[in-house]
């Protein structure tokens, strides 16, 4: 029984970008409310497109559509900072809205602009109030649509909660997570996966009377993690091995991998070799790195090929666990 001869080696493969996606605005729309007392240079707000290109193709630039400014506010064309450029004097209960483009370096445009709209109150009008400036919920990854999470609530300066409506301003492009209008209350709108997301961080705003002034507050959303993924192998779950009989007992011969996308004690792994025929003892597993050893002396006319079971289980409750076979095969002496 022969064996050929091999050589390893690495390749990098350098991908180069092109053009291939428009800049995208999250949100959409973005309100706010100044009091008439503002002072000129104070930052309103800052407008977000992302583009996932590189360099510059990845690059935004932003600004106002033709006809969509106001004389107001100006905003930064890098950074999408709109701040007060004058005195609001005289505007109260006014609203003023904008109209934000967005540019990539390679002169693709957004597909939707965005919509700024500024709430001028007077300086006597405060916004609402949240009872918390950051809230903290836990939700399991299994729980079923429409599951609530948890609740906000904001109230006037005078105590006053009617009237209010609450809404999910940022933070949730996918919208996992639905906010009632009424009540505040946070409820699950998708299935949540740990594993692809396994927190959120939203703004929530509070808004009353007309026009409308705004609160804000932060959410900050943990997705709990649950046992629902088993071991996996890599790159495979099988393999085969050529192995001289003359290999010393204690020679490490393969290295079982495998992982698991839970996290915590989920995705800690365990593995044991299940005992095939005389494979159970010419072989032992190191429990924790998976490294497979030879206990036992070969001999090619006796056993020429050993099937070997390695079982991964990971930490969760209830426990889940995956098998991996690994076919020895043991090359004669004088072969």
């Amino acid at each position: 029984m022969g064996g050929g001869q091999s050589v390893v080696t690495r390749v990098r493969v350098y991908l180069e970008d092109i053009n291939d996606n428009r800049p995208s605005f999250y949100p959409v729309l973005y309100t706010v409310s100044l009091s008439t007392h503002s002072a000129p240079g104070t930052s309103v707000t800052k407008v977000t497109a992302n583009d996932p290109d590189a360099g510059d193709n990845g690059r935004v630039t932003y600004r106002t559509v033709p006809g969509g400014g106001s004389a107001f506010f100006t905003l930064n064309k890098d950074t999408g900072v709109i701040s007060l450029a004058r005195s609001l004097h005289g505007k109260a209960n006014t609203l003023v809205s904008m109209v934000i483009s967005a540019q990539d370096g390679g002169g693709l445009t957004a597909p939707v602009n965005a919509r700024v709209n500024v709430s001028v109150v007077g300086s006597s009008v405060a916004p609402p109030l949240f009872d918390q400036a950051q809230y903290y919920f836990t939700v399991s990854e299994e729980v079923l649509r429409g599951t609530e999470v948890g609740k906000v609530h904001a109230a006037t300066k005078t105590g006053h909660s009617q009237d209010i409506s609450y809404s999910i301003s940022s933070g949730d492009p996918d919208g996992y997570f639905t906010m009632d209008s009424t009540s505040g209350a946070l409820r699950s709108s998708l299935p949540l996966d740990h594993e692809a997301c396994p927190s959120l961080d939203l703004e929530v705003q509070a808004r009353y009377g007309s026009p409308p002034a705004y609160g804000t507050t932060r959410v900050r959303v943990t997705i709990s993690d649950v046992n629902d993924n088993a071991p996996s192998f890599l790159p495979s779950s099988s393999e085969s091995l050529l192995l001289p009989e003359v290999t010393k007992m204690g020679t490490v011969v393969y290295r079982v991998q495998a992982a698991d996308r839970d996290s915590g004690p989920n995705s800690q792994l365990s593995f044991d070799l299940v005992s095939i025929g005389a494979g159970g003892r010419m072989f032992g597993v190191d429990r924790g790195s998976g490294e497979l050893r030879l206990i036992g002396g070969l001999n090619y006319e006796s056993v020429p090929r050993y099937d070997l079971q390695v079982v991964a289980k990971d930490g969760g409750v209830p426990q889940l666990s995956s098998t991996f076979t690994l076919v020895v095969h043991v090359q004669a002496q004088d072969a």
